[in-house]
């Protein structure tokens, strides 16, 4: 599942929601399939540069959904995220 409906949206709103967030699944893919390995800052930072903005917590949610589904896996590796913390990083499968 790419939308999660916790607002309990009905009929268009949630078709819209959820097209919108298939879609930002299927960009993130394509993001790990260019650059292979990235956090969710760094995937945020470089989704930002090719498509409309986003909050973090979408990219975080399409790297969610995308390792359920088999298609990426998170590794050990940690690097420093925008705010100084440390994020892992994941890889496309």
């Amino acid at each position: 599942m790419s939308y999660y409906n916790t607002t309990n949206e009905s009929d268009e709103t949630l078709r819209d929601a959820m097209l919108k967030a298939k879609t930002q699944d299927e960009r993130v893919l394509k993001l790990f399939e260019t650059y292979e390995k990235m956090s969710p800052y760094t995937c945020h930072r470089f989704y930002e540069s090719v498509y409309p903005p986003v909050p973090i917590t979408s990219i975080r949610r399409a790297i969610s959904n995308l390792t359920k589904a088999g298609k990426l896996e998170k590794t050990e590796v940690k690097q420093p995220g925008k705010y100084g913390a440390k994020n892992y990083v994941w890889r496309v499968l």
